[in-house]
């Protein structure tokens, strides 16, 4: 036996494996032998129909596992290290593809970019450049790379990306020839289904799945994200082509939008300054006595932002009815969930049933 297909999580942890079903769905986990390739059990179909696409692109893997062709082995990567000449190079192969691939991480609250991935469909290597590099040849690298917006730029969710990009290298919307986005494209393609790189990668990527690398890997987690943001769009471009009426809305309503959305983000949101320190202290106080308050019942340090203790109380100790995720079925307490549950003792005007 080469391969073994696990239909859902107790069939993952019958082999061994304690990992969530719906964060390895379509991806192989592990490294034994035989190989195990993580699926939801087609029982959830019933429940949750719109996974059918899922289902048959994790079965689809089979074949291919067996006659050698799934999983791809990973495109080398070239870390920039001062090689000026190279990344001319590099650049220059770049432009005669049909499109690239840009990846940023960076720092959220600042929006501070530490590391950009940069690829093609057919590419010999990826590029990487850890962020800042060197200050003397900083600006000549961003010089070289500026080149890139020549052509068409693929992004995985552009808002993120563009706001970084211009941060760090000074690159404007309108600085752009053209911008694609795999999370917009499917986002109107496949409106009740999750559009994160990570659900993308699990239906169409070619590798081994690097979503789980972000901070024991991060050159091999962006270039995770790079590859599987080319192997999403080489699979939605045809998907668009197929669908006039949704690349229509694509193209006329999502992509124009980033801008509009962007500047607003960056202009924020008007505030009365005034009130919100005015009510800061009370709504401090009543946190302070809804913590206590739940320290108390539950006999022991109870951290009211903890989601995993939250979850503990409310089912395991409480025995109240497990309220779970909409895509992934998992037990949770978030927002949604709290309301719900809420639901159950106070009435709408507020009193106590």
């Amino acid at each position: 036996t080469r391969l073994v297909v696990a239909q859902g999580g107790l069939a993952l942890r019958g082999l061994g494996h304690d990992v969530k079903v719906h964060e390895w769905r379509g991806f192989l986990v592990g490294q034994g032998s035989p190989a195990v390739l993580a699926t939801s059990h087609l029982a959830e179909l019933w429940r949750e129909p719109a996974m059918a696409l899922a289902a048959r692109r994790d079965w689809a893997k089979v074949p291919r596992f067996l006659a050698g062709t799934w999983p791809r082995a990973m495109p080398p990567s070239h870390v920039f290290d001062g090689d000026l000449h190279r990344v001319g190079a590099w650049v220059a192969a770049a432009q005669t593809a049909p499109y690239v691939v840009i990846d940023t991480e960076y720092h959220a609250p600042t929006q501070r970019l530490t590391l950009l991935g940069i690829g093609y469909p057919g590419m010999d290597e990826a590029l990487q450049v850890r962020w800042p590099c060197g200050v003397a040849y900083r600006a000549r690298l961003v010089e070289a790379l500026s080149a890139l917006r020549g052509g068409t730029v693929v992004f995985q969710n552009a808002m993120a990306d563009l706001p970084v990009l211009a941060k760090a290298f000074g690159w404007a919307w309108a600085s752009y020839r053209g911008i694609e986005d795999t999370m917009l494209a499917d986002a109107v393609l496949w409106p009740g289904l999750p559009h994160t790189l990570a659900h993308l990668a699990s239906l169409y990527g070619e590798h081994d799945k690097a979503k789980h690398l972000a901070q024991t890997d991060p050159l091999l987690y962006n270039l995770g994200d790079v590859v599987d943001t080319i192997a999403s769009w080489e699979a939605l471009r045809p998907q668009l082509a197929a669908d006039p009426a949704s690349e229509h809305i694509y193209r006329t309503q999502s992509l124009p939008l980033i801008p509009i959305i962007m500047a607003r983000h960056a202009l924020g949101i008007r505030v009365n300054g005034p009130r919100v320190r005015e009510a800061q202290p009370d709504l401090t106080a009543s946190m302070g006595d809804a913590a206590c308050l739940a320290r108390a019942w539950a006999g022991w340090p109870l951290n009211v932002g903890s989601d995993e203790q939250c979850k503990l109380m409310a089912y395991q100790v409480e025995g109240l009815p497990v309220q779970r995720a909409k895509h992934t079925k998992q037990p949770t307490m978030d927002g949604e969930a709290v309301d719900r549950l809420r639901g159950r003792f106070v009435t709408v005007d507020g009193e106590h049933e």
